[in-house]
């Protein structure tokens, strides 16, 4: 919107009296003084042209250039430009792509750092296991992948990890490394296999990291939280028998997990009911995962025959139930179990039972220990 439209609109503001048309007038003025900078703002940092290209990577420090293609449209309002940079011999590409706000803005980046490290891929060090992927369209940074079946073979992979970084810092120092690593084991490969793609949530960790936060131990930490909080919700034995002490400390100091509370009697909304027992071992809260239910059921007296990953207990109506991380179907989510042999479909997320569900087979009342907090504040 130009000057002269402002002015005229002042104007007429001006012709009125009141302190209502002046708060009106003020309020205007300031939202199209907003508009105007939000306009140039979006306006800013575009590569449509060849000078602005040139000014891109000049004020990214490369200064001996030569545009090899483009602009190549690819749809959307997205294009690139293929570059090459003279002074390291590397071919590269710049691409602007549209965002979703309200302003058209668009996101210039380039993959430069993907393709140094691309061009020096033959003198990296041993990296048995970790892949060094640089041809990733629309990413710009080197890309460390890998897999691991345990917390050994993590830490392992991890130092890996770390020498990789320690020689991309001498090319580009604190470059930005992308590190995917996936968790991989049998159970895992069961649930791929079942479609259950979806209850590993996180369990794909895609990083961002510099050498000296690799090195720092940054990405071991991030990765055995999310693997070790992953384990412990569902209380997978073959996760939680690699946790120490620590690790299971760490988990409860995360705000987002919180304990089950059993209530015994009473209104369990009711802000001064006290009859209740707080289990700090024990995962839940809205919903239970079959691996919570094993130890709480216990907890509370129930003949329970099993493991955590399938295991029989008696219910409150005398009736044999089942539950096994085996149990998976084609209902929405998948998995169900058993009451006297009949199949019932979970009703929430795989391998869960909501607070009716349970109180309705066992007659016990859960909460998250957040929520009893909260109720009795």
């Amino acid at each position: 919107m130009g000057r002269k439209t402002i002015l005229f609109i002042e104007d007429i503001l001006n012709r009125k009296n009141g302190s209502v048309l002046m708060k009106i007038k003020l309020l205007i003025l300031g939202i199209l003084s907003v508009l105007m900078c939000l306009c140039f703002v979006g306006c800013q940092g575009r590569v449509d042209t060849k000078s602005e290209l040139k000014h891109y990577l000049h004020s990214n420090g490369h200064w001996l250039c030569s545009i090899e293609e483009g602009p190549v449209e690819t749809g959307h309002g997205d294009f690139y430009w293929n570059v090459y940079d003279k002074t390291n011999e590397i071919h590269f590409t710049v691409y602007q792509e549209l965002t979703e706000d309200l302003y058209g803005s668009v996101e210039v980046f380039d993959n430069y750092n993907a393709k140094l490290v691309e061009k020096h891929i033959d003198d990296f060090p041993d990296h048995e296991g970790v892949e060094i992927y640089t041809k990733a369209e629309w990413d710009t940074d080197p890309i460390l992948r890998f897999e691991f079946a345990n917390v050994e073979d993590l830490e392992k992979k991890c130092k890996v990890v770390e020498k990789c970084a320690e020689y991309i810092d001498t090319l580009e120092k604190d470059m930005h490394i992308a590190v995917s690593a996936k968790y991989n084991s049998p159970r895992v490969e069961f649930f791929k296999d079942n479609s259950l793609d979806d209850i590993m949530g996180n369990l794909d960790y895609g990083y961002g990291l510099t050498y000296e936060e690799i090195e720092n131990g940054e990405l071991l930490k991030m990765i055995k939280d999310k693997y070790f909080s992953w384990g412990y919700q569902y209380r997978f034995q073959e996760i939680e028998s690699e946790m120490t002490e620590e690790d299971i400390k760490n988990f409860w100091d995360d705000s987002f997990n919180s304990c089950i509370v059993v209530y015994h009697s009473g209104d369990e909304d009711a802000p001064n009911n006290k009859d209740f027992k707080v289990y700090d071992d024990i995962y839940g809260g809205g919903y239970i995962t079959y691996g919570n239910m094993y130890y709480l059921l216990i907890e509370e007296g129930f003949d329970v025959e099993g493991t955590t990953d399938d295991f029989t207990v008696t219910n409150i109506d005398g009736q044999s139930c089942r539950f096994s991380y085996s149990f998976v179907d084609d209902s929405k989510y998948k998995t169900y179990y058993l009451v006297d042999g009949e199949v019932v479909q979970c009703s929430i997320k795989y391998f869960m039972l909501n607070t009716v569900e349970f109180k309705d087979l066992f007659g016990l009342s859960i909460k998250s220990a957040a929520e009893v907090s909260n109720t009795n504040k």
